[in-house]
């Protein structure tokens, strides 16, 4: 064979072997990022409410343990504040699940812009919030509600006023698991709802009322 026709030869493979190293080099670049963004993904649907884009009740839990080993460790203040909005069912049933569905958003995201970087938002269940707030006390955590219901009766919610119940229970003594927390709390929500609704309870507010 002419020697430079077999030079030609291998450098003609050479050249094709290097492109197809160039093709499978890229092909694996393009299947990482798919991978990436598919693990992304998961980890965002593992901690995401998915209608509402706030953190779900599994972030919660975690979060929860946390703060509450970390306040009772340092002796600092936390509070956990449970929302939930009046009448939703009946809202439901008079403008339909969509409608139901936009206002579950727009709470949402009137609960992240009026809240801390540090407070956590969390969509519980339902139409039903929590709200863990580190470095709160109950007086703190009571001041946060007003605010909270002004930007809730301040808001244009559309076809029909929306109002909230909730219930503030803090970091005391006397609570030795993180869940009593969120029992308290849950327990002023009640109070909230049985007093007429639209309004936010504390548990030491409950608690003076009852005796």
């Amino acid at each position: 064979m002419d020697p430079k026709a077999e030079i030609e030869r291998l450098r003609r493979q050479l050249d094709q072997a290097l492109n197809d190293a160039v093709t499978r080099e890229n092909e694996l670049q393009r299947y990482q990022q798919q991978l990436e963004s598919a693990n992304a993904k998961l980890r965002e649907l593992a901690t995401t409410d998915p209608l509402t884009g706030v953190a779900n009740r599994r972030v919660f839990e975690a979060r929860l343990a946390t703060d509450f080993a970390h306040a009772r460790r340092y002796g600092r203040s936390m509070a956990v504040m449970i929302l939930d909005m009046d009448n939703f069912k009946q809202r439901n049933d008079r403008f339909g699940h969509d409608e139901g569905d936009a206002t579950l958003k727009r709470f949402g995201a009137l609960l992240v812009r009026g809240l801390r970087d540090t407070d956590l938002v969390v969509r519980y269940g339902g139409e039903e919030f929590v709200l863990l707030l580190p470095e709160t006390n109950e007086s703190q955590a009571m001041l946060l509600s007003d605010r909270i219901m002004a930007m809730v009766r301040g808001y244009e919610w559309g076809r029909e006023q929306v109002t909230v119940s909730g219930g503030v229970a803090d970091l005391q003594p006397s609570i030795a698991r993180p869940h009593d927390l969120v029992t308290r709390a849950d327990k002023a929500l009640y109070a909230a709802k049985r007093a007429g609704k639209d309004r936010i309870v504390s548990w030491t507010g409950m608690a003076k009322a009852q005796l």
